[in-house]
């Protein structure tokens, strides 16, 4: 309040006074002195009153007479009881007759208190309009400075936290060191100043971060990477410190930098504004990571999804020195991860957690929590009593291949073709030892796709080959090869297939060497550091090798469609018939169709 009155006082002391002199000069006082009706009359009569003023809204009147000044001594109030005939007698007696509506009550002490009333509403209307402007200012300011931080008190602890044993076990000696900093310190022990998490979005990175700070009972400071990024060059930087300025106050505590790769790429020479702020909040960054080697009290841990862009100077030893890679869950982590969400679920007791796990490998921990909550939403939508295998298909089916459009009207020659198309990924799926077996196949449209052809992914595999790798391609472009055989043209329904296969196969050529005209290098990067490492003829070269892998595995899928082709007929007609087929359905009529060709 001080604040406002020091800044604004002047102005609103010549407000009221303004205010004040209007009063007091155009809406004069009602005069103290008053006069009997009936002594009005008597005067009106002696021709020795000047001028009468009448207030409509009144029932007083003030009488002014001859011959005297007009200081408020010679004026007087006077309580009529007919304001008409009193002007009709004035008029008779050419009196003045003034009229006027007053607009404050005619008590001067009245007067006095709307005066003051009027101070106060004004005062109080400032201070809400200040208030609501440094509320703004204030707002914009934060949003203009990039503020990010935010602490927190979390109470996830390493039981919350399922799937992880190897990531918890590096950081159990942070918790470790933050409750007990004298068992390292009396030894010489350093504790790592900044760990770095990588992993894939929604592996759990954020959830370990604030499981520690659960565990060792401290402040959770937590900040965003990209929150810093600013167009306002030093803004970026002025956070950073006063962010560690907060952990100073707050410690023992954790700061958790997500994507930190907003902000801690590697840096540039360039001069434009957003190389410039970039360059100086990360330069803040490590000025302040040196400025904490004296501190036992305060970790840093971050995330990133992409470790190898970070700036060298950030991830040397004294600084982010311990990298913690979190993948993707196994088959036993995404049990414990499933048992973990599912414990105020309600299932069906032929539900197996560990089968569902063994078909959602490649699933992160945020996605198999997300197949659970969307398993539910379908049982409670249906009134089911708990989650079955079935909303668990639904929804695992609605994540993958999208929701199902049953009410989308499609023609029998877009049906034929989708069939045409699904029925060649099967077939040609069934002559590919390492694809995984189909679960179910289905023309029916879901979100993007006509039609889906589902495998049933029941391992994990930590390293592929190239065969593998090329039979995935033939089976990807398998759709797109049945629609070249039996209609002789091809349609736009292998549009996801081509993007997929595409991106393969430039990383067969690009990162994993699997190429022998291009060699055995890995290409992540056109340039590193402003240095050229291919020549324009040799990026010409990948983008036929690439060409040529995805041609050939369309060839490849061409030949055993034409080859089988019977068995391919087959499928199509009994998707046709039933929309939607199950892997038990494909593999009747293949074992029947191998029956068959051996007996001849």
């Amino acid at each position: 309040m001080k604040e406002i009155y020091k800044n604004v006082g002047a102005v609103i002391i010549t407000v009221e006074l303004l205010i004040a002199m209007y009063c007091y000069i155009f809406i004069p006082f009602i005069p103290i002195n008053t006069m009997e009706y009936g002594v009005l009359l008597n005067i009106i009569k002696q021709k020795t009153v000047d001028s009468i003023t009448v207030d409509k809204n009144s029932e007083y009147v003030t009488v002014t007479l001859k011959d005297i000044s007009d200081s408020p001594s010679n004026q007087y109030k006077v309580q009529i009881a007919d304001q008409y005939y009193l002007k009709g007698l004035a008029e008779e007696n050419d009196i003045k007759i003034i009229e006027k509506q007053r607009i404050l009550p005619t008590s001067p002490y009245l007067r006095v208190a709307i005066i003051f009333l009027l101070f106060v509403l004004i005062n109080i209307f400032y201070f809400l309009y200040k208030r609501k402007k440094d509320t703004i200012v204030k707002v914009i300011g934060d949003t203009a400075s990039g503020k990010a931080e935010e602490i927190q008190n979390p109470n996830v602890t390493f039981e919350d936290v399922a799937g992880l044993d190897e990531e918890k076990n590096e950081l159990i000696e942070i918790v470790d060191f933050l409750k007990y900093p004298e068992r390292y310190t009396k030894l010489g022990a350093k504790v790592p100043r900044g760990i770095l998490l990588d992993g894939k979005p929604g592996t759990g990175k954020t959830l370990l971060a604030k499981a520690v700070a659960g565990e060792a009972g401290v402040t959770f400071i937590t900040a965003s990477g990209s929150e810093f990024i600013n167009k306002y060059i030093g803004v970026g930087a002025d956070n950073v410190k006063k962010m560690f300025k907060r952990a100073r106050e707050e410690a023992p505590c954790i700061i958790f930098i997500d994507e930190i790769d907003a902000i801690g790429v590697k840096r540039s020479d360039e001069n434009n504004g957003g190389d410039s702020e970039r360059n100086q909040t990360i330069d803040q960054l490590l000025t302040e990571l040196d400025g904490f080697r004296s501190r036992n009290d305060i970790i840093i841990l971050a995330a990133t999804n992409h470790p190898d862009i970070l700036d060298p100077a950030l991830t040397r030893p004294g600084r982010f020195d311990r990298t913690i890679h979190i993948g993707l869950p196994d088959v036993s982590a995404r049990t414990e991860i499933l048992k973990l969400h599912a414990k105020n679920k309600p299932l069906f007791e032929d539900v197996r957690l560990d089968e569902i796990a063994k078909n959602t490998a490649g699933f992160s921990g945020a996605e198999l929590e997300n197949l659970l909550n969307e398993s539910a939403i379908h049982a409670a939508r249906h009134q089911h009593e708990a989650i079955s295998n079935e909303d668990i298909s639904e929804a695992f089916k609605k994540i993958t291949v999208g929701i199902k459009k049953k009410g989308r009207i499609i023609s029998e020659e877009e049906k034929k073709i989708t069939a045409i198309h699904e029925a060649g990924h099967s077939v040609v799926s069934m002559f590919m030892p390492s694809e995984a077996k189909i679960k179910e196949v289905s023309i029916i449209p879901h979100g993007k796709a006509g039609g889906y052809t589902w495998s049933d992914k029941a391992e994990d595999k930590q390293y592929t080959s190239k065969n593998e790798i090329m039979e995935r391609l033939s089976v990807l472009m398998a759709g797109r090869a049945a629609e070249q055989v039996v209609i002789g043209d091809i349609s736009t329904g292998a549009t996801m297939d081509i993007e997929t296969a595409t991106q393969i196969a430039t990383n067969m050529v690009s990162i994993y060497g699997m190429d022998s005209e291009v060699g055995p290098i890995s290409i992540k990067s056109i340039d590193i550091q402003g240095m050229k490492i291919v020549s324009d003829k040799t990026l010409d070269t990948i983008g036929g090798r690439i060409t040529n892998i995805v041609k050939e595995a369309e060839n490849n899928a061409i030949s055993i469609i034409i080859k089988h082709r019977v068995l391919l007929d087959q499928v199509v007609e009994l998707l046709l018939e039933k929309e939607t087929i199950t892997g038990e359905d494909i593999q009747k009529i293949y074992d029947q169709y191998i029956l068959e060709a051996n007996a001849k």
